[in-house]
């Protein structure tokens, strides 16, 4: 592990979720109908009981949220600031910025941007693509370093955190890359409302979570960062809460973990990399965008 994480931790754990309400249909399928679309579920009652879960167990964690739903559900939203939770970028309506001019893509950040702040009164520092299976542009990042972010976490290519260069410079921003064996979509969503058009059949919680327990186990003894992905529109129905609340359970059982938001883990990666006590980059790859 490159990064040393607080008060000599073994493990960071980031926990994030993904408010994806009408979004998703109107965005990837160009329609919506109302209260019968199944994205409304996260606002009413996915986003509710999350909120409840975390407070009940003391963790602050990360929504991602499209700047889509935030105007539709600005009080939701507000409640996770209240909360003490990190809102981050997600776009606006589930864009394919690889297929967007570089005008464009940039109204789309803006707009996004400005929508949270306002709504929150802080503006956010990291950003998460909203198109899983489509590439970000070669602006997305120079982007979000100018609008100054401090983190992007749409890659998959690396199991902890890691710098981007950023027209050569170094650190621009910080990836926090994640995992479609810890991300719940694949395991309790169905293909059509997914985007993605490949999901597993649909399994029981318990064999989800000893999946995600073995994984915990492993990362936390060979890499030291956890990073899990959650919808409430998905794992906040009645059945799957108790999914989320044994895996939170097992993870408060190690004793040496930083539990921690996407912001906060970022900003120690960045401030440990301009310190010189780490070196950001991975050797798997340059990551010079």
């Amino acid at each position: 592990m490159r990064f040393q994480w607080p008060e000599g931790a073994k493990c960071a754990v980031a926990l994030s979720f993904e408010y994806d309400a009408e979004s998703v249909e109107y965005g990837f399928k160009k329609h919506y109908s109302g209260s019968s679309d199944w994205g409304g579920f996260a606002p009413r009652f996915g986003i509710p009981r999350m909120l409840e879960l975390l407070d009940n167990y003391g963790i602050k964690g990360t929504f991602f949220v499209p700047g889509w739903d935030a105007e539709r559900y600005p009080e939701s939203v507000r409640d996770i600031a209240r909360a003490g939770h990190e809102v981050a970028a997600h776009g606006y309506i589930h864009e394919d910025f690889s297929r967007l001019s570089e005008k464009e893509e940039r109204e789309v950040f803006d707009k996004a941007h400005n929508i949270l702040t306002e709504i929150t009164g802080t503006p956010p520092r990291g950003f998460r693509s909203g198109a899983y299976w489509k590439p970000l542009s070669p602006n997305t990042l120079r982007f979000l370093r100018d609008m100054g972010y401090c983190y992007d976490s749409s890659y998959l290519d690396d199991d902890e955190p890691y710098a981007i260069k950023i027209e050569g410079e170094e650190p621009g921003v910080i990836e926090i890359p994640w995992a479609w064996v810890l991300n719940d979509l694949i395991y309790i969503s169905v293909p059509f409302s997914s985007g993605i058009g490949l999901v597993l059949p649909t399994r029981t919680s318990q064999w989800i979570l000893e999946i995600w327990k073995e994984e915990f186990d492993s990362l936390y003894e060979k890499v030291g960062f956890f990073n899990l992905v959650v919808h409430p529109t998905h794992m906040g129905a009645g059945c799957r809460m108790p999914l989320m609340e044994g895996m939170i359970r097992f993870i408060r059982g190690y004793a040496d973990i930083w539990v921690a938001t996407y912001g906060e883990i970022a900003d120690l990666c960045l401030k440990q990399i301009r310190e010189g006590l780490v070196h950001g980059s991975s050797s798997s790859a340059d990551r010079i965008f």
